[in-house]
């Protein structure tokens, strides 16, 4: 039992002083320079607050819409109504992720961006504001949603935004 623990012990030293999880070692140039320059960039980018606060103000929102039930369905939406607040809980990118797609638009400053699925336009936010010279095309198959996330770009001047209504697959 004893070395077991001390197996342990020096296992878990051994991750803590080792380098090899911040990007050394990588070979690939590109995988390298990705690790390095965006998945391991930890400074703090004023955007986050205010996407932060959108997305406060999205999770606060009594707003109902329709839902069209496109596609296989959920087992969690039994209703034929859905609240902003819970499509943002369920169906939004969480903001660790969404702030590493602000970090990868950001970083790599790509001329166009293509989303296929909108939902209330969380994801489409944090893209928008890490590349605002970029062209941002995003699908949502429901209508009513995609309204509101018009609505969504709009109240915040997002202007590099064009989302569209519609199916794909």
């Amino acid at each position: 039992m004893l070395s077991k623990l001390r197996l342990s012990y020096q296992y878990f030293n051994h991750l803590l002083k080792s380098k090899h999880w911040r990007g050394h070692n990588i070979h690939s140039p590109f995988v390298y320079e990705f690790a390095e320059k965006v998945l391991f960039d930890n400074k703090y980018y004023p955007e986050y607050t205010t996407l932060t606060t959108i997305r406060n103000e999205l999770k606060n929102s009594e707003v109902m819409l329709p839902i069209e039930n496109i596609g296989a369905g959920s087992v969690k939406q039994k209703s034929k109504y859905q609240k902003i607040k819970e499509m943002v809980g369920f169906s939004s990118v969480k903001p660790k992720y969404g702030k590493l797609l602000f970090r990868i638009a950001r970083y790599y400053k790509p001329s166009t961006i293509i989303e296929l699925g909108t939902s209330v336009g969380v994801s489409t936010l944090y893209l928008a504001k890490g590349a605002p010279q970029s062209k941002i095309v995003t699908l949502e198959g429901n209508a009513s949603v995609c309204d509101y996330a018009r609505t969504v770009f709009k109240k915040y001047q997002l202007s590099n935004i064009k989302a569209m209504n519609g199916l794909f697959g």
